[in-house]
Parts: C-alpha cells; structure tokens; sequence
C-alpha cells in the first residue's frame, strides 16, 4: 500500500517519474493524475497551490479533489465503515491498523503543533477484538489549541465537523467514503485530560488482559444481536463494563 502526499510542492511539479514506482499514470494535462492502477494507493493527499478543483479517476470510481483535500481511493467496504443508522460488529481486521496510520500521516501535519499526540483508540485499534469498521482516531490537542484552528485544520483533508459532543467524546470529525457512509471519527480533545486518559488506558487494558478482552467481546457480539440497528442503544449497554474495566486499569 501506498500513501502519496504532495504538500510542500504544486501538484504542476508531480511527473511520471515520481509516479512510475507507484504503478500510476500520470497525465500532465490537468497537472494532476488522472488515471489510477488499481492497488496502487488507498490515500491520496493533494495541496493545489491555487485552490481549484480536478478530477482523480480510479478504476473503482471519481473522486472530487478540494484544496488540501483527503481523497481515499480504494477501501474494500466489506471491512471497513457503517451506513447511517446501521450496526454491524465484526471480526478484527488487519486493515484497520493500516487505515489508522494512512489517516493519522495526514492528520500530523495537518494539525502541527495544536497536536501533542495522536492515537488509534476504540476496538480496532485491539487486536483481534471484533468491533464496528470505523477507525477511531484520538487527538491529544495542545493546551492553546482554539476549535477555529483545529476545525479549519481537519475539515482542510476532507473531515466534517459535527460540534463538540462533550467530556466523553470531544470535538467530533467524521469522514465518509460516499454521502452517509462514515469510515473515521476523530475525538479532539485536550492531552492528559480525563477523556484522553481513559481513551489509552482502556485500550491498553484490552490489549493487555485477555479476561477484560475476552468479557468485552463477548458482551459486543451478544449486544449486536440484541440491539439490530440501534447503534445508541448498543453503545449505551456497554457502559457498565466499560465503567468497570477502566476502574480497573
């Protein structure tokens, strides 16, 4: 898998040479690559200089490129990402670690110093724990870091913003593959603070501990069953547990 990240240079400046290793087909037209081996990247990040639009075309679709926009191009949807108001809970897949690490090189600098740290957190970043295909990503922000400043910053690869949800989840990111077909969240929140805490520390008792890991998988399969589509629902049931395995950590 590759990642190609054209941020410090036009997209004017990117040849066939570049490109050539990648298994892409570079078309100096537009200045931008317009036809795509499939396989040959799953992230595609591109900063146009003057802020217009153009078109990546993959064997697998068209993609719209925004300024400093975050276009995926190939994420198998077997594995990865729910619909709005459906629930599925699956077997850990080795993909989802990769996704993490394609979406947080882009968020690093991106979010430069208004981030301490970022980390995959939630069920796909334990391995093998089943868990819902979205990649939750956790952002330990700077003490000085101003929303104005981190929305414009996520928002910039693709990201929406869907308002500060509070103690438990932080500023909250979505990202979506098509209209309502969400892959991502991203949790901002401040670093060392309670949530950012306990968004590690449960994890790590989960890799860690393979009773809690055990208990934890179990209660997800039998609540997914119980619940249907009822995401709320699901994720409220589990607050007990996770009460209890955090008290814990």
């Amino acid at each position: 898998m590759f990642v190609l990240a054209a941020g410090a240079i036009g997209a004017s400046a990117l040849t066939q040479g570049d490109l050539s290793p990648l298994g892409v087909s570079l078309h100096l037209s537009t200045g931008l690559p317009t036809s795509l081996e499939r396989g040959a990247w799953d992230l595609l990040v591109v900063r146009l200089f003057n802020g217009s639009p153009d078109l990546v075309r993959a064997n697998s679709g068209a993609f719209e490129i925004q300024q400093n926009a975050l276009v995926h191009v190939e994420w198998e949807e077997a594995w990865l990402g729910l619909a709005k108001r459906s629930l599925r809970v699956m077997d850990s897949q080795s993909g989802w670690s990769e996704v993490y690490e394609q979406l947080a090189s882009a968020l690093r600098p991106a979010l430069g110093a208004l981030a301490i740290a970022i980390e995959h957190v939630g069920s796909t970043s334990v391995p093998g724990l089943p868990a819902k295909p979205i990649v939750d990503i956790a952002v330990g922000l700077a003490a000085d870091a101003q929303l104005v400043d981190v929305v414009d910053a996520v928002t910039a690869l693709g990201y929406e913003f869907r308002g500060d949800k509070g103690e438990e989840i932080g500023w909250l990111f979505v990202l979506e593959t098509r209209p309502l077909y969400r892959v991502a969240h991203v949790h901002a929140v401040r670093h060392g603070g309670l949530q950012w805490r306990e968004y590690l520390a449960f994890r790590d008792r989960l890799r860690a501990d393979p009773a809690a890991h055990h208990a934890y998988a179990q209660l997800k399969r039998q609540l997914a069953v119980s619940y249907g589509d009822d995401r709320q629902a699901y994720t409220a049931a589990k607050t007990s547990l996770v009460r209890e395995l955090l008290s814990g950590a």
